[in-house]
């Protein structure tokens, strides 16, 4: 049995474990090596999901040793089986409906879906379109909104000037009051899945999966901005770098180095050390 035998560290990627410009830092990578060889599970809690992820993470199957919690804790994926764990849908009607409405209302918005096949765009919308190009991510489905399908919607993603974002999600609530869960992992960028449904939403499920073979884990949950609250709440620990907001900094157990600087590789160590 390894020294880390028992904890699991689920990190948010962007702010957190991937330094500046999304580059690897290999200070964290090293460190991840050595956690997992002493029996510690590793894996992500994402907005993003598991759909061209190895394009921004190299490796990312072989760097995770547990199932990840993506796209904003909608479903718990296992990289090594390449299978769904468990998922929350929204309600597809309801969704679509809050969709056009922000059509009509805000047609400088681009929109796009995060859903089971992948991203799905209007063909008219070519900024979305370009960003999911730009990412390099093949699963796409680009068509007239009108033909959408309803199903297996996870999350709906709202871009604009950071001006306009507050005031789309001002007038969502507005009219579908209580209905929807917000994020902004930046200023630009307006997150939603139903309400309740956050990165804590897979906390329980990613603890039953090790439960069922008799492991009890300690959780160490990193982040950095809005999208983190929930998780870090609903871990054993909560973790942030150095370069998080002061919302997080605040309800932070740890508060280490930066993103930059390698936050995991300091975690490993201080969990290290706490265990002598």
């Amino acid at each position: 049995m390894g020294k880390f035998d028992g904890i699991a560290i689920l990190t948010d990627l962007d702010g957190t474990f991937l330094g500046r410009g999304g580059r690897m830092v290999e200070r964290n990578v090293r460190a991840i090596e050595y956690f997992k060889s002493e029996g510690g599970l590793f894996s992500l809690s994402t907005g993003r999901m598991h759909y061209g992820l190895g394009k921004m993470v190299h490796n990312v199957d072989k760097l995770v040793n547990a199932p990840a919690v993506l796209c904003n804790g909608t479903y718990l994926y296992d990289f090594e089986e390449e299978k769904v764990l468990s998922e929350i849908v929204m309600d597809g009607d309801l969704a679509y409906e809050a969709m056009a409405y922000v059509r009509g209302l805000f047609p400088s918005a681009s929109m796009r879906i995060s859903f089971r096949g992948g991203f799905l765009m209007d063909e008219t919308d070519v900024k979305a379109i370009s960003q999911i190009v730009d990412y390099g991510i093949d699963e796409k489905t680009i068509a007239p909104f009108a033909t959408w399908t309803h199903e297996g919607w996870y999350k709906m993603v709202f871009t604009d000037d950071a001006t306009v974002v507050p005031r789309i999600r001002e007038a969502i609530e507005r009219k579908f009051p209580d209905r929807f869960e917000f994020n902004c992992s930046s200023a630009h960028l307006l997150e939603m899945q139903m309400k309740g449904v956050n990165k804590a939403s897979m906390v329980e499920p990613f603890r039953a999966h090790y439960r069922a073979g008799g492991k009890e884990l300690k959780i160490y949950a990193c982040g950095d901005f809005e999208n983190d609250f929930s998780i870090l709440r609903a871990a054993d620990v909560a973790v942030c770098p150095s370069n998080a907001m002061q919302g997080i900094k605040d309800i932070s157990d740890l508060c280490l180095c930066s993103n930059d600087e390698g936050v995991i590789a300091d975690l490993v160590e201080y969990i290290e050390k706490a265990q002598t």
